[in-house]
């Protein structure tokens, strides 16, 4: 009898040993080799900007009352110079020293964190909205010797800093580095009629006097050559794939790295304006990986505009933005592009955004398809924090395969693994393991959840995936997150997409809860666009769309889903209710 031919469907084992979605890549992606890179450093990159692009508008900061203010490359290499002047000339910090920035997003941000990495020391960044627990948390476990806040936030701060390495703290307030008279109506805006200001009492220096104080001492660059770029530029702090939050340590390599990976898929995409420079709408706020690395890092390489937004609640607050710039690109999560399209401001007069990127979550079929028809092109991202943002990215082409999050990006390794180890097959689901440049090697200060992530330069994600014969990646679920009824696996995104296609629903989590015989059971948390939705409406819907024991056991209807700072539904948070 003649055996059937051998094909990549059922003979490609996804073992990290070929790269063949390689060949599937749209022209012009670029192949990307290790050995080259424009930069050493995270500090080169604004180095390099600076030098080509002096007299352009690099960030821009945009407030719900319609106040703009515009910075140059040179201000902001300027400012962050007088800042590594700071930290090392005035508080005395050395190399390898750790600076906190807990701030939104502002024209601080580069600012200070630039400035930190011409001073040699390491940055960790933490959430303004973070509780006093969280605070003291991350500032121990960092060892954080000063740390740059935020007057709004500051009462936060009142009881965290006692027991931490902090030596000083310095306070940033929106109305600062805008001209006078701008600067003085904020002012008297937020703080004598708003009263947004809460009573602090520690020990702290304004940021403009910390300014001063680093221009006081004139020009000095420091050298860096003793700055291993293999060495940590960043402790960013994740949940990661175990436990409590971690300090992933992200090297200058890492960076750098990931910044050439990302460019050989966009770089042509980096290049279509009418308007001679490109601009990036920055909603996520810069403390989250993704907005680091596409919106900081990736257009202050490409001489771009960051349009800063400092609180996108509510979303009518992103309006002054588009009413003021050209906006190219916009980053964000699926409940941002949801949130937009339900404006009447932007649905009356649509943005020409030449692309949207979808990350921290996966895109839902239905936002792609809605956002591509009424405003442009969309497309997945997917990384984490320890792959410093970047695993794979759907083609820009239009091109992608709806349902996927895209091909590997250029230099990276794969492997899909069974729980016993073996490699899968195409289409099989398996654990996600990826190996290359961007990633980190180690947690901070934890050996044991280091080991059990990384391993011989592999980082096991906690994600179930599939990939097929083209190499585009499908996410099934995190493997946390896998709900076990009588030893079947459900995957509450199965569940969720469902459950979202139902008239009359607005949004919707899935969670698995205890059952006596089933062992766990899915409950789905509903939010309602329509109040005729009911549990009994829900549960027969999905029993003509899924499996018996793939349905939900129990429904329960909340106002609002828990959410993230950047709109991630917070499914941990469900299970307790």
């Amino acid at each position: 009898m003649q055996q059937p031919e051998a094909t990549v469907e059922n003979t490609q084992k996804i073992d990290g040993n070929n790269r063949f979605w390689a060949k599937h890549y749209a022209p012009d992606i670029r192949g990307y080799d290790h050995q080259t890179r424009r930069y050493q450093r995270v500090s080169d990159i604004l180095d390099t900007a600076v030098r080509s692009t002096p007299e352009r508008v690099g960030f821009s900061l945009v407030l719900p009352s319609g106040h703009c203010l515009d910075k140059t490359y040179a201000e902001i290499g300027r400012a962050s110079d007088a800042i590594a002047c700071y930290l090392r000339e005035d508080l005395g910090l050395f190399p390898g020293d750790v600076a906190a920035i807990q701030l939104p997003n502002s024209i601080h941000y580069p600012v200070i964190l630039f400035g930190a990495m011409k001073a040699g020391l390491k940055v960790t960044n933490l959430n303004p909205l973070y509780t006093p627990r969280e605070i003291v948390h991350q500032l121990q476990d960092s060892g954080a010797k000063v740390l740059f806040g935020f007057n709004l936030f500051a009462d936060r701060l009142q009881t965290a800093l006692k027991d931490t390495a902090v030596e000083q703290v310095v306070i940033a307030a929106l109305w600062e580095l805008f001209p006078q008279a701008a600067s003085d109506a904020l002012r008297h805006t937020i703080t004598d009629v708003a009263k947004l200001v809460p009573e602090y009492s520690f020990d702290h220096v304004p940021f403009e006097d910390a300014l001063a104080q680093g221009m006081a001492h004139g020009e000095i660059r420091y050298d860096l050559s003793q700055i291993d770029p293999g060495s940590a530029a960043f402790l960013q702090y994740t949940g990661g794939t175990t436990g409590v939050s971690k300090g992933a340590e992200l090297t200058h390599d890492n960076v750098t790295h990931v910044l050439e990976m990302l460019n050989a898929c966009v770089h042509g995409a980096m290049q279509k304006t009418d308007h001679g420079q490109m601009s990036i709408l920055t909603v996520i706020p810069y403390y989250h990986i993704f907005a680091l690395i596409v919106n900081l890092m990736h257009f202050t390489a490409a001489s771009g505009r960051n349009v800063l937004i400092p609180n996108p609640n509510p979303i009518a607050n992103l309006k002054p933005a588009f009413d003021n710039y050209d906006i190219d690109w916009l980053t964000g999560v699926d409940t941002l592009f949801n949130g937009l399209m339900a404006q009447d401001w932007f649905q009356q007069t649509p943005p020409q955004i030449g692309l949207a990127i979808g990350g921290g979550t996966s895109l839902r079929p239905d936002t792609a398809r809605r956002w591509s028809e009424q405003i442009g092109p969309i497309v997945e991202g997917y990384g984490m924090t320890e792959t410093t943002c970047m695993i794979a990215l759907s083609p820009l082409d239009g091109s992608d395969k709806p349902g996927t999050a895209g091909r590997p990006v250029p230099g990276l390794d794969i492997k899909i693994t069974r729980s016993d180890g073996a490699p899968v097959g195409i289409g099989e689901a398996g654990e996600l393991h990826v190996r290359g440049p961007n990633i980190a090697t180690a947690y901070l200060n934890r050996p044991d959840a280091s080991a059990e992530t990384f391993a011989d330069g592999w980082m096991a994600t906690g994600d179930i995936v599939t990939m097929d014969a083209e190499g585009h990646l499908a996410i099934v679920d995190r493997k946390k997150d896998m709900i076990l009824v009588s030893g079947f696996n459900v995957y509450p995104n199965e569940l969720e997409a469902v459950i979202q296609s139902m008239p009359g629903v607005a949004e919707v989590a899935v969670v698995g809860e205890a059952h006596p015989t089933r062992g766990e059971s899915p409950a789905a948390f509903v939010t309602r666009a329509d109040p005729a939705v009911t549990e009994e409406k829900v549960i027969e819907y999905c029993r003509a769309n899924l499996t018996a024991y793939k349905v939900p056991t129990q429904v329960h209807f909340l106002e609002e889903l828990p959410k993230s700072s950047v709109g991630k539904i917070l499914r941990k948070e469900l299970r307790n209710c």
